[in-house]
Order: structure tokens, then C-alpha cells, then sequence
């Protein structure tokens, strides 16, 4: 399974935590694997932290109950996951602020969700991951230029880019009232507490993770009167190439928002 040399990434040295395992798990199934294989994979890593630490982090309540979740909310396949539109953009934004616990949590999802779609980025490229060394990958404040009119985001590396030469994303002020990734984001960074580290970070100082993106993120879906089942985080990059196709735009310009390097971007529009 290979985990430090991929997602999760066991070591003989350091014992996966139930955190680690979480964001792995909501890893694959933001890839579209069915719960049955992410048994497996729970399986594989119980059985190697037993034999390695004496000790079983899947062993945990939350696995289990995050196990049983995916399974329930399983949609079929065959159908794929459904684009969030601006539409449905808007409505998760005003719907956070009923879900989320405090003003702090809920400005902090409502500028990460409006930066993954307007320029249609990856999860893996906005919150927090474990890389192929078992450090945490996520946007950093140095990552980050802002203006009344723009946000400029350092994406330091990506599916697309393992080499890490890095590209430097802008994203626009929105003219209407909604979601605005340069609004939005600046409203957050107004509460955030000053100082270096990670872009996204909850009102305890811990960063904003994969999991947490994707839970609070079908919460608000359900609490929107939709099937949370039918959504994952790839929906704001399926939603950002279907609304760019929608609106007319052409195909360089898709693919520069999205960063495709070939026609891939077609299989992402509805």
C-alpha cells in the first residue's frame, strides 16, 4: 500500500495515528473507491500497526464510524459525483453559518470552498496532507498575495507537478454579492490570528485537513435539502469546469483554470 511513500505513509519508525488514517481513508473515497475496498485498506494498516506497535489506530470509534457514514451515503458509481454550481456555491456558504460553531469556522470554510472553485483546484492543493516524507502539505501564508481586487496563491506542487517547480494561480474579485474567493478569503484572514504557517487553519490553530473539508462540506449539502451523497471535494473541480464550459469559454482557457495539461478537462464537465 506503500502509505509514507503515498497518502498515508507507514514508517517502521512512526506509528500511524487515527488522524492519518482519516485523511487517508477520506482520500480515496474523494477518489471514488467503494467503502468495501477502504475496508481492505483499514485491514492492511490494523494489521501492520499491530505488528509493528502493538498498538491499532483503526481499532478507533471514528474509523469505524466514518467506515459505516461512507457506506451509507455510498452513491453509484455509475453515475459519478454531481458539480457544486455557483448556485449551490451560495447556498453552502449562507448554510455554514448555521453549521459551523462559531463566526471563525464558518468564514474559514466559506473561503477555502470559494477558493477550490473558482479556480478549480484540487483538495490536495488547498488543505492540509501527509507528502511522501510524512510532512504536512498545505497552502502557507507566504503561499499568499492579497489585494482589494485579486488573490494570488502559490500552488508549490500538485498531481500535475511532482517535481515541484510550482505556479503562481490568480483569482479575481467577484462583482456580485456571493462567494468571492478574494472577499471571502479576506474576511477569514480579518479573524485569523497574525503569523506564519498554514493558510486554512481552524480557530484552535490546527490546520484545516481533508477530511474536515469533505464532512463539513456534505453537512452543508444535507442541510441545503440534497443528497450529500452524490458530492465529494472533487465536486468544485467538476463544478468549475462545467460552469467555465457553460458559460462559453474555450478549451485553453478550461484548461489553464484547471491547470489540465491535456484533454482530461472533458471528463469534468457535465
Amino acid at each position: 500500500m506503500g502509505c509514507r511513500s503515498g497518502i498515508l505513509g507507514l514508517s517502521p519508525s512512526v506509528p500511524p495515528t487515527t488522524d492519518d488514517v482519516l485523511q487517508y481513508l477520506s482520500h480515496l473515497d474523494d477518489l471514488g473507491w467503494a467503502p468495501k475496498t477502504l475496508k481492505i485498506h483499514v485491514a492492511a494498516i490494523s494489521f501492520f500497526a499491530k505488528a509493528t506497535f502493538s498498538s491499532d489506530p483503526c481499532s478507533d470509534f471514528l474509523i469505524r464510524r466514518a467506515i459505516e457514514d461512507w457506506s451509507r451515503l455510498q452513491p453509484p458509481r455509475a453515475e459519478g459525483r454531481k458539480p457544486i454550481s455557483y448556485g449551490l456555491l451560495s447556498q453552502i456558504r449562507t448554510k455554514l453559518r448555521s453549521i459551523c460553531w462559531t463566526k471563525f469556522e464558518a468564514r474559514l470554510f466559506s473561503a477555502t470552498y470559494a477558493v477550490a472553485f473558482f479556480r478549480a483546484f484540487r483538495v490536495g492543493e488547498v488543505v492540509a496532507e501527509v507528502n511522501a516524507s510524512g510532512s504536512t502539505c498545505a497552502l502557507l501564508m507566504e503561499d499568499v498575495q492579497l489585494s482589494e481586487a485579486s488573490l494570488t496563491v502559490r500552488i508549490s506542487q500538485s498531481k500535475t507537478d511532482q517535481a515541484g517547480r510550482g505556479s503562481l494561480v490568480k483569482l479575481t474579485a467577484s462583482a456580485q454579492q456571493g462567494p468571492c474567493p478574494v472577499k471571502d478569503t479576506s474576511r477569514y484572514l480579518y479573524l485569523r490570528p497574525p503569523g506564519p504557517g498554514p493558510l486554512l487553519l481552524h480557530e484552535d490553530g490546527s490546520p484545516l485537513s481533508r477530511y474536515q473539508f469533505t464532512r463539513v462540506l456534505r453537512k452543508a449539502i444535507d442541510a441545503c435539502g440534497l443528497s450529500s451523497q452524490d458530492y465529494a471535494a472533487h465536486s468544485f473541480r467538476i463544478g468549475a469546469a462545467t460552469t467555465a464550459a457553460h458559460l462559453g469559454l474555450p478549451a485553453d482557457k478550461i484548461k489553464e483554470m484547471g491547470r489540465w495539461k491535456s484533454d482530461a478537462y472533458k471528463g469534468y464537465i457535465h
